[in-house]
Formats: C-alpha cells, structure tokens, sequence
C-alpha cells in the first residue's frame, strides 16, 4: 500500500499487488475532515481492511462512501461501513443483480441515489457525482472541488500506470465512448490533473 498525498486532507490509498500477479492496481480516494473521511470506492476486501487499519491508527472514521461502480473490485469494504452514508448511481441495482446473482445484495446498497448529477460538501470539499455510464451501466464520475476526478473504471490503467484498452463491460461499446467523451468534456474544462 502506498499513499499519495495530493493535498491537505485528499490521499490515494494506491495498492500495486505485483508480488500477487495482479496486473493492474487499485484505488482508493480519501477525503478527510477532521477525524471523519470520505472514501471513493473500497476495492477489494483486502485492501480496504489495510486502508481502514491506517485511518483507524490515526483515530480517524470513514462515514461517507462514494462507489462509482458495483463490480466486485469496487465494493470489498461496503459491508464493514453499514452506518456510513452510502452514495451510487439511481442504477447501481442492474450491476448488482448481475454480481450477486444467488446473494441477497441489499447490505450493499447505498442510502443515497444519485440521478444525473449530485453535489455535496464534505468539510472544506464539494464534490459532484455525475452519472457516467460506461463502463458499467451504474458508473459515476467523482469531481473534487473541480480540480480532481475519479473515474472508477472508464479508463484503466495498469499497476504501473500504462494506459490499458477501455472495458465496457455491459458490452454497451456506443455507451462506453460516450462516458470516455464525458471525461474529455471534463479534460477539455481542465480538471482532469
């Protein structure tokens, strides 16, 4: 686990599993106020249960999650944030049902559904949620006070950060190029670092 510190109170907890054999690496987007934090996406179980080990040593508590999308290497750690308040796209029950096909999911779904475009502050932090499906038909982009984005999957990139082919994983190719066109239309505004 390595964690990257863009500023005052926003780290990514980056996670390069190269002794695994895994290939690409996870991410995860924390924003802190104070002892409470924000987190974007919780990968798998074992990474966040290393990244809720760190913030729990410095007396800190994750009560708010953002997930951009419901594949499985998003949404290790949804279980342990039961009295977190939980944000997703109004979709995210489509992806749902399709990754837990014999489960009961509803532990995992979030308290907040986001229809086309949600802001919220968190702290010093505003932070927009815009629907993007793509990737996966619940996809969301994540602006942080119009300076950071996080993508989820739209683009992937590998543990070493070399840009992978785009993965549309409902199969939607047509859907997929237009959540890439909404990350340009973000690029082209300049908050895309």
């Amino acid at each position: 686990m390595n964690v990257i510190t863009l500023e005052a109170e926003l780290k990514v907890y980056h996670f390069n599993n190269e002794a695994k054999g895994e290939y690409v690496g996870f991410n995860i987007f924390v924003v802190e106020n104070g002892n409470e934090c924000l987190v974007i996406d919780t990968a798998f179980r074992r990474h966040f249960n290393q990244l809720q080990e760190d913030l729990n040593s410095q007396g800190k508590k994750i009560t708010t999650v953002i997930t951009t999308h419901f594949h499985r290497d998003h949404i290790g750690g949804l279980l342990k944030l039961q009295d977190a308040t939980k944000y997703a796209s109004i979709d995210c029950e489509k992806t749902i049902r399709k990754v837990f096909k014999e489960q009961p999911y509803s532990k995992y779904l979030p308290d907040i559904y986001v229809e086309n475009t949600k802001t919220i502050t968190f702290g010093n932090h505003t932070i927009t949620m815009i629907q993007n499906p793509g990737h996966s038909i619940d996809g969301l982009l994540v602006v942080i006070d119009d300076k950071y984005v996080f993508i989820g999957d739209d683009m992937i990139y590998s543990r070493d950060f070399e840009e992978l082919k785009p993965f549309a994983s409902e199969g939607d190719f047509d859907e997929h190029i237009n959540s890439l066109n909404r990350i340009k239309k973000l690029d082209d505004q300049h908050l895309l670092k």
